[in-house]
């Protein structure tokens, strides 16, 4: 079960540099622990590398079939451009 665990936290850190968002990633966490305080986080959540970042994350998430509140599943998004 480790093994899994270390494949998956492996793809992670692929997917993020693929997408060019760990730099940001280690950034955040470095002034974080510098007790810094953040403001305007959303120009960074809504970015398109981050958006596309998190839709492979959750498209391949057990739960991904599951309905949100809204009804929608992934499969809605797969049909999107």
């Amino acid at each position: 079960m480790n093994s899994e665990n270390e494949k998956k936290k492996k793809q992670s850190l692929r997917n993020n540099e693929y997408y060019d968002m760990q730099g940001i990633y280690d950034n955040l966490y470095k002034q974080s622990k510098e007790n810094k305080e953040f403001k305007h986080l959303i120009e960074i959540i809504s970015c398109k590398q981050n958006i596309l970042l998190a839709y492979r994350n959750i498209k391949t998430n057990n739960g991904k079939d599951t309905p949100g509140v809204d009804t929608i599943t992934m499969k809605h998004f797969d049909e999107m451009s």
